[in-house]
């Protein structure tokens, strides 16, 4: 995927965000039809083990949690990424994006440590409860467990 200024929306997002900012909860849930693509191609990444049968996939919006995502990720981009159209598309000040043509002219990345890039990825997260905490302010990782590789929130992709 290459980066951009704006990140990608997920499928069928512009036509379900008036229903998401209209609704009295802070998110929706819209059941999948399961002829559409998305759900095909969702359901095939679960059923690639015999284990698993797909008995339907719906749909969390929260306008909210994606605007917090969608700043933190030009945070990031703004402080880390090297390439110029990039960042004239973020919306930047003068100042902070001639600040950052300047580190990026003038300072070396470390050695062995690779230009930021977007590592945006599907990943899968399993829970046993607090569904509607989770879908109304997104993964806290302060609240994650102790799993084999340490304290965290744990993902597959």
């Amino acid at each position: 995927m290459t980066t951009t200024a704006s990140p990608p929306t997920p499928p069928l997002w512009e036509e379900s965000i008036a229903s998401a900012v209209q609704a009295l909860s802070p998110f929706i849930v819209i059941p999948l039809n399961p002829s559409s693509s998305e759900y095909n191609v969702l359901s095939e990444l679960v059923t690639s083990s015999p284990n698993f049968r797909v008995t339907g996939i719906e749909k969390v919006i929260n306008p909210a949690l994606w605007n917090k995502f969608v700043a933190i990720r030009k945070e990031l981009l703004s402080s880390k990424c090297n390439d110029l159209d990039v960042l004239g598309g973020l919306g930047l000040t003068n100042r902070d994006f001639q600040q950052q043509v300047h580190i990026m002219l003038n300072f070396d990345p470390p050695r062995g440590v690779p230009s930021y890039a977007d590592n945006v990825a599907l990943l899968f997260h399993c829970t046993r409860g607090k569904v509607a905490t989770i879908l109304t302010q997104g993964l806290d990782e302060r609240l994650g467990n102790i799993g084999r590789m340490g304290r965290g929130i744990y993902f597959a992709g």
